[in-house]
């Protein structure tokens, strides 16, 4: 199932050198797609699609605390797959809201994240004594 993550960044420099630098990072291999879009503020929303299937067993792994929600951890593991895949110093401030959890994730109600915590909940119980 796909779903979505939103990161709103400060703008600092042309729309086509953070596009290119997210693009990078794509094209080394990070999962998904994404669009960046200009809004009114004088901001950059970057609008991550990813794959459930895809992210399932990265995500559930990143999930070993009950404070440490499905959606946070979807957002830790985009920013290590842009991190490892060289984004750039120009696309940071994207991994830094990621890391922080200060991200929006949606799935328009498809139950992506409900998929991803089953995932979750499946691994706890097999680790289970």
């Amino acid at each position: 199932m796909k779903y979505f993550i939103s990161v709103e960044v400060k703008a600092a420099g042309p729309i086509a050198d953070l596009t290119a630098a997210i693009q990078r990072a794509f094209d080394g291999g990070a999962a998904g797609a994404f669009q960046v879009l200009v809004t009114h503020a004088p901001s950059y929303m970057v609008v991550f699609e990813r794959e459930s299937a895809d992210d399932s067993n990265y995500v559930s792994k990143r999930v070993t605390s009950p404070d440490l929600t499905v959606e946070a951890a979807a957002m830790q593991q985009l920013a290590a797959e842009l991190v490892e895949r060289d984004i750039g110093s120009l696309a940071m401030p994207i991994v830094s809201v990621l890391q922080n959890g200060d991200a929006q994730c949606f799935d328009f109600g498809a139950g992506a994240f409900v998929d991803l915590a089953e995932v979750d909940a499946r691994s706890a119980t097999r680790l289970a004594p």
